[in-house]
């Protein structure tokens, strides 16, 4: 989830070709410099590829039974991913 996009805005200074995939659309998201698609990565495929695959604060949110599928289809979209959780 890229939430409010903050991040892609930021992140679309230094790289090219940015985008952001969340459940919701938040009305800060701009698309001022990346692109924005709106899904539901449980149930729809993840139809691109990318160089680097990043998600902050976003794997907490799943279920636990849930994250072996969704590491399988970021996997699909990139080799190299970074992922941030958070434990409040």
């Amino acid at each position: 989830g890229c939430g409010n996009g903050k991040f892609l805005k930021e992140v679309s200074k230094f790289i090219p070709s940015v985008v952001g995939i969340d459940l919701v659309r938040s009305p800060l998201i701009t698309e001022e410099g990346y692109k924005f698609y709106q899904r539901n990565i449980i149930t729809e495929e993840l139809d691109f590829k990318s160089d680097l695959l990043v998600s902050a604060d976003v794997m907490e949110h799943f279920k636990e039974s849930d994250i072996p599928a969704i590491i399988e289809k970021f996997t699909k979209i990139s080799d190299k991913q970074m992922h941030i959780i958070a434990c409040y």
